[in-house]
This record gives structure tokens, sequence and C-alpha cells, in this order.
């Protein structure tokens, strides 16, 4: 073999052999690597009062959730921030944006004019307790009554509250309007709160 073959066959096996570094694929650590999920692929909490956390009170949690921007305003309408922002105890029953929606037509608007406070007030203080009811305390009022349970609210009506199957609880006012809780006990720093699908009226 002449020296002119010798060179042109030592270019080829160069060749070759660039061509198969270029198609090694990468390390197995880099591909994993890449495979790993983002920060913002991370799971969010969902569902009724996922943005409420137990160091902030009754009000500022309200203020802070999606489901409940209705309530908000008519708190605020009200004049009851402060109120809702003190010590407490409270146990409060917060109708949901849907809940507020459901009423007759109207009745939403009128109740947060300012020529109707008073009224709104007493609605809301209808959904109101002065004292912290968790879960466990609640099903055990339940349990003493027989079946049912008699909560006196902040202007002085009753609610009662009922056992669904499941474990769920109803919550029935005096002209039988009803309202179900939607989630469990939400603690706040000055009180629980319950997420209910329906507005009571005094």
């Amino acid at each position: 073999m002449n020296q002119r073959m010798r060179r042109l066959f030592a270019v080829l096996g160069l060749a070759a052999l660039l061509g198969a570094c270029a198609e090694t694929p990468p390390p197995q650590e880099a591909r994993t690597q890449s495979a790993a999920p983002t920060a913002s692929a991370a799971a969010k909490p969902s569902g009724p009062g996922a943005a409420m956390l137990p160091s902030r009170s009754v009000f500022d949690n309200i203020a802070k959730s999606d489901e409940e921007e209705t309530l908000e305003q008519a708190i605020r309408t009200a004049g009851m921030v402060n109120r809702l922002r003190n010590d407490g105890p409270f146990t409060l029953f917060a109708p949901s944006n849907a809940a507020f929606a459901a009423l007759p037509d109207g009745t939403l608007d009128k109740l947060l004019e300012k020529a109707n406070k008073p009224a709104l007030v007493k609605l809301l203080t209808y959904h109101l307790l002065d004292v912290a009811l968790d879960l466990p305390a609640l099903q055990d009022a339940i349990a003493a009554g027989g079946g049912r349970a008699n909560l006196t609210t902040v202007n002085g009506a009753t609610l009662t509250v009922l056992p669904l199957g499941g474990g769920d609880l109803l919550l029935v006012d005096s002209a039988g309007n009803q309202a179900r809780l939607l989630a469990a006990a939400l603690p706040a720093s000055n009180g629980v709160i319950y997420i209910i699908d329906g507005v009571l009226r005094p």
C-alpha cells in the first residue's frame, strides 16, 4: 500500500471516530436533571378555604379567600371589620359567593345600601357565635342534644345544626332556610370559620 492510500485510510478513520463521539448520548445525570419538575409545577392547595391560615384573624382569612369576596364586601359595608379582627373567640358560618348569588334578585343590592346597614348587621351577626366551636365540639353538641344542636347567635337568635349522611352537617334558621357546611372547621387566630352554601336569615 503506497503512502497516498495510507493517508486516505487514516483520514476516513478519524472522520468515523468523530461521528461516533457526536452520537454519544448525554450522561445519565444530565438527563435526570432536565427531567426534574420545576417549582411552578408543584401542587397548590385547593378547595374551600384553601387560602385561609390559622395565623390570620377571622376577617383577614375571609379577605384572602376567593370564595368569600361577597361576604368581605358585606362585612366592610356593615362596619364589622374590627369586630372580626379582635380577640374573639368567634365561630363564623361564612356564606360563599355562590350562596349570596342565589338570593332573590335585588336582595343583596338592597342589603348593601347604606340605608339598610342595620338589616345587614342583623343578617351577618345571625351567622356569628361568640364562642369557637371546632368540628368535634359541634358534633358533641349535636350528640348532647339528641341529634340536633341549638346554637345562640350573636344577635340572640337560634340556629339549629342537624347531622346529614356521610358526616355532613346542615344549618337551619328559624324560617326553615338551610345551608350545608362545605368544609371542616377552618381555624383562625381568633376563632373558627365554616364555609356554607346558603345565606341564613333572622
